[in-house]
């Protein structure tokens, strides 16, 4: 059935509009905000995910209203498993920060049971942590349906392919600059400071970030909805140049998980738009597609040069060789993971709980003390990196 709607409702839709500014906007500001791992920047990205999440309510619930039928509600076109998912996520969320079994005491270390609304359903360990992780994953999630819905339009793919290319691009121009001392420091790890890149503290977040603006960068070098126009050619150099900085960006950081899947991406996505564009089809993009991929390669080959040179800290091979992953403060810290997912609660233990429970576990190795940096969370404080058994190619 089609909707016809008013001649005052076919205008642009400014409340969806802005709800898409508001996320492009997040999309350049939240990596230079230090990764939004300060409270200042984890409450504002909360406040404005919100915000651009309630605008696109108001734009889908106006539309349904007037075109009067269900069938213009929100669960369109398959949208209902994503919007069922990012609801249930949120309810769970929330009502586990509100019915917390225990609470953190930082001063002596250790979970002090607490008084809860219903102590057989699921709670967190800590109300404050969970709350607080809470709030910044509303908005995010908020978000993804804005860019779930707003992504269908070719215009808003360009405009969010384009930010996240422009943005990895002075990132990873920055770190690059930064590692030849021809600019400052924006931020220090204390206990490592090499790890330092851009306005990344610890090198492996700065390069998984870099690798997932490499797919944005080969969307606007070789998109095929894409019409040879003036416009189109300025977007193919943006995304070219971003691909360039990102892979040479690559090289300089320290991350040896973050190059090796970097390498492994841009392999595919190479792969894909040589067998994308056949000889047949190729026409006047040949020379776009030749060159990209000529100046991938070249990228690739310096960055990997820098990054294999004897000098740099963190050599991927040496480091390999000297200590196997059986041996790695990362597997042993996957180890103790394992063992504390097997005693968790089906759901959990709470949004952000893993930093607290992390060092309490039963599962501890004492050996990750001499090859893992372990710090306690103080509740309200910036979350050390080293505290997570985080992996580059799982936050890719």
């Amino acid at each position: 059935m089609t909707y016809v709607l008013p001649v005052h409702l076919e205008r642009p839709p400014m409340l969806r509009a802005a709800a898409g500014w508001i996320w492009i906007t997040l999309l350049a500001a939240a990596p230079w905000a230090y990764a939004c791992l300060d409270d200042w920047a984890k409450i504002g990205l909360g406040a404005a995910g919100v915000l651009a999440t309630l605008l696109w309510l108001a734009h889908h619930i106006r539309m349904a209203l007037v075109a009067g039928g269900t069938r213009r509600s929100l669960w369109w076109n398959g949208r209902w498993a994503c919007i069922a998912a990012v609801a249930a996520i949120l309810l769970l969320g929330w009502w586990m920060a509100g019915n917390a079994h225990s609470v953190y005491v930082a001063a002596q270390r250790h979970l002090t049971p607490v008084a809860s609304i219903l102590p057989a359903s699921p709670g967190a360990a800590d109300r404050f942590t969970a709350a607080e992780t809470m709030w910044p994953l509303t908005g995010i999630l908020g978000l993804l349906l804005v860019a779930a819905d707003l992504g269908r339009e070719p215009r808003w793919r360009e405009r969010f392919a384009g930010c996240v290319s422009l943005t990895a691009a002075s990132i990873a121009a920055y770190g690059i600059l930064e590692k030849l001392h021809l600019l400052p420091h924006l931020t220090v790890q204390p206990g490592f400071p090499t790890s330092a890149f851009g306005p990344f503290d610890y090198h492996g977040n700065a390069a998984a970030f870099l690798n997932l603006a490499i797919p944005a960068g080969f969307y606007l070098a070789f998109s095929r909805s894409a019409q040879l126009s003036p416009k189109s050619y300025i977007l193919r150099i943006i995304g070219s140049a971003s691909l360039l900085l990102c892979v040479v960006g690559e090289g300089f950081n320290i991350s040896r998980a973050g190059v090796m899947i970097g390498g492994v991406e841009v392999a595919v996505l190479v792969g894909w738009a040589v067998a994308a564009y056949r000889p047949r089809a190729l026409g006047r993009r040949f020379a776009w597609l030749g060159a990209a991929v000529l100046a991938i390669v070249l990228a690739a080959g310096v960055g990997v040069t820098l990054f294999l040179h004897p000098g740099h800290r963190g050599s991927l091979v040496e480091d390999y060789l000297q200590r196997p992953l059986w041996h790695s403060g990362r597997f042993l810290a996957w180890r103790v993971a394992w063992g504390m997912s097997a005693d968790a609660p089906w759901f959990g233990s709470g949004a952000g709980s893993f930093k607290l429970l992390f060092p309490l576990s039963p599962h501890w190795i004492p050996e990750l003390y001499s090859r893992w940096i372990i710090t306690w969370h103080t509740p309200g404080t910036r979350v050390s990196g080293w505290s997570y058994a985080c992996e580059d190619y799982l936050q890719t």
